[in-house]
């Protein structure tokens, strides 16, 4: 079996005014799946609700990406209506490929770019609570 790819970038974040943030998971899977970048995302987020150094609500996630993108990015459903409640990262990943993706787990979030995981832990075997693509 092939291992997921990761990416595990902290300087792109920890520089800065944003040295002292914690708990920004949703900030920074929101900057990377939507390509913008991490102060407009945390902006964002802020101008909805979230609190510097705290988690993020997913519907106050939901209401900064609808703000940004002027859309709802689209929450992934198989063919039968069920949701992926049960799928882990890893088979996540054989599955969808290709896209920029925001991946929400038991209080986390992180992107998946192409394939690609952008997170700060290796976790291929998280069970995936949701997904919203952003292509």
């Amino acid at each position: 079996m092939r291992e997921p790819k990761y990416k595990l970038d902290e300087s792109t974040y920890s520089a800065g005014r944003f040295a002292n943030e914690t708990n920004d998971c949703a900030v920074r899977a929101f900057a990377t799946a939507a390509c913008i970048p991490y102060a407009d995302a945390h902006a964002l987020l802020a101008k909805h609700g979230r609190k510097d150094r705290q988690g993020t609500w997913r519907s106050t996630q939901r209401k900064a990406w609808e703000e940004s993108l002027g859309y709802t990015p689209k929450h992934v459903v198989d063919h039968t209506g069920y949701t992926y409640q049960a799928m882990t990262l890893a088979a996540f990943l054989r599955r969808f490929t290709r896209g920029h993706w925001i991946v929400l787990t038991r209080g986390h979030s992180f992107a998946v770019v192409d394939g690609v995981v952008y997170d700060h832990t290796l976790r291929p075997r998280c069970r995936i609570l949701d997904a919203y693509r952003f292509d």
